[in-house]
């Protein structure tokens, strides 16, 4: 229902009143406070979202035109002096890099041997080891059975086993 007066109320407006505010029923001083109002508040955007600011120094400086000539031949000779004063500094820094690395490798290489080193002699003494342990399980199996023999033929012989109370 009120969409409908709206709709009334939009149709009977002029084309002016349409675009501008109208103050109905207000004085003269009113109205003219209003649209002072209204006009200081344009909405501008905040100076944060400005993608340029207004000051002059953000100009960038105009190119300058190029030289034809060929740079090169106009080298001072203490800057071609200078170029190769600087091309041999990098290439003795270059070796030297290399040498540092190659000093690291073969120390890299070293380490390398001697743990393997290591690990062969920990290997051998483990070897050893255990065939000094098999050769005692052995001595230890045949003097144990001997002495298994001796034994029952000490303890338990024939007529001591047919009286259990000898046997202490």
């Amino acid at each position: 229902m009120s969409e409908e007066l709206d709709e009334e109320v939009l149709d009977g407006l002029t084309e002016v009143e349409k675009l501008y505010t109208v103050f109905h029923g207000a004085s003269q001083e009113d109205v003219a406070y209003a649209k002072l109002f209204w006009n200081s508040l344009s909405l501008q955007p905040p100076i944060e979202s400005r993608l340029v600011s207004s000051d002059i120094r953000q100009r960038l400086k105009v190119a300058k035109t190029p030289n034809t000539t060929n740079a090169a031949a106009n080298q001072a000779p203490w800057s071609k002096r200078n170029e190769e004063i600087q091309q041999d500094a990098y290439l003795r820094q270059k070796q030297e890099e290399k040498q540092r690395y190659m000093e690291m490798a073969k120390n890299r290489d070293q380490i390398i041997a001697l743990l393997k080193k290591q690990r062969d002699e920990r290997i051998k003494a483990m070897t050893l080891l255990l065939e000094s342990l098999l050769l005692l399980l052995e001595n230890i199996a045949t003097v144990g059975m001997g002495l298994a023999r001796c034994w029952s033929c000490i303890w338990f012989s024939p007529d001591q086993i047919s009286r259990p109370d000898t046997y202490w």
